[in-house]
């Protein structure tokens, strides 16, 4: 195994894999979001995020100085195609969550995104995990 795949398996296995996260709404009101959900719901969860990836790839394609990166995050955040595939991903994940309302008008852009890379990070680990038993 070579050092820099070592290197990312330890950075990997070293991220916390939580079993809940709370975000808070724009108006102040908190909700507790399990990290943990059922395997179709994740294949949901995913293929809306890698929707979610693929449209927003090309952005980064530009420049990579200081002002390039701030130019692509402000274009990305203000790209509504990009901003309802975020929705989808959120409302993929946590169906139950704003009472019928949509999430795009309940929660910042920043909650919404902190409800969702929990489940990432937990396969993540799980994958570096697996990979190093594999290799012991």
């Amino acid at each position: 195994m070579s050092e820099e795949t070592a290197a990312l398996k330890q950075a990997l296995i070293g991220l916390p894999a939580v079993d809940q996260v709370v975000i808070r709404d724009f108006e102040g009101g908190e909700h507790v979001l399990s990290c943990v959900l059922p395997a179709r719901r994740q294949a949901l969860v995913f293929a809306a995020l890698g929707d979610l990836i693929a449209a927003g790839s090309g952005a980064f394609a530009g420049e990579s100085s200081g002002a390039g990166l701030i130019k692509v995050l402000v274009d990305l955040l203000t790209d509504e195609a990009l901003l309802e595939r975020l929705g989808a991903a959120f409302r993929a994940a946590y169906p139950e969550i704003g009472g019928g309302r949509d999430p795009l008008d309940i929660f910042p852009m920043e909650e919404l995104v902190a409800g969702l890379l929990p489940l990432v990070v937990r396969q993540l680990r799980r994958a570096a995990l697996l990979l190093t038993e594999q290799g012991e």
